[in-house]
């Protein structure tokens, strides 16, 4: 086995792709450290190829190997490879691949296998209520239920669509509701916001602070 990072690398048949210089953590430690028998690395993986599960081109000294990434594995997952002679590992030898997973640009890693992500929602969809449209991980598409009555603060939940809890379970994709100001508001639009102004009794002002 080829000692050093230069002989150690990963790619992925997916489109993410991997390269052998950002695949494997960057302490520079030496994975193929002299007499080791159990050795370490760490395998870069998008939350995409996390949540629907992978196959990615793993290089081991000279050997060109693919690595199943089960669905759903939570950051910090290690996934066990034994040597057998022929996978670039002597037989005795494992190699336990810890995973990064990496957030997207829609959602970022929770606690425990949760994930969190940020809905905007309309003025009067958070009192009367509404839809929106969210996008799941691995591209699906879900219809997420804004209930009339709406308040600050609160979080959106879907069960169970995260990624693997430490249990054995699944973790929770955790919404936060942002009310956001459709841009650019036609007179008709001002118009009925000022109706609403001139009948409603809500003065702004600070927020008081909840008090521990």
């Amino acid at each position: 086995m080829a000692g050093g990072r230069s002989g150690y690398g990963a790619h992925a048949d997916g489109p993410a792709g991997f390269g052998a210089g950002s695949a494997w953590g960057a302490s520079g430690f030496d994975p193929f450290g002299p007499g080791a028998r159990t050795q370490h690395a760490r395998l870069n993986v998008s939350l995409e190829q996390s949540w629907r599960g992978a196959k990615v081109n793993v290089r081991v000294g000279t050997k060109d190997i693919a690595l199943r990434v089960p669905e759903r594995m939570a950051d910090g997952t290690v996934i066990r490879l034994k040597g057998d002679g022929v996978n670039g590992l002597q037989e005795g030898d494992e190699l336990l691949i810890e995973l990064s997973v990496e957030p997207n640009e829609a959602y970022a890693l929770g606690e425990d296998g949760d994930l969190r992500a940020t809905v905007e929602a309309a003025p009067w969809q958070a009192v009367l209520g509404g839809e929106a449209i969210v996008r799941l991980p691995d591209g699906g598409q879900v219809k997420l239920r804004i209930p009339p009555d709406f308040p600050a603060g609160k979080q959106l939940r879907i069960p169970g669509k995260g990624l693997r809890r430490n249990d054995g379970g699944y973790g929770d994709i955790l919404f936060d509701v942002a009310i956001a100001v459709p841009p650019n508001p036609s007179q008709e639009e001002r118009e009925l916001y000022r109706k609403l102004a001139e009948r409603c009794s809500f003065k702004a002002g600070i927020k008081p602070r909840a008090r521990s």
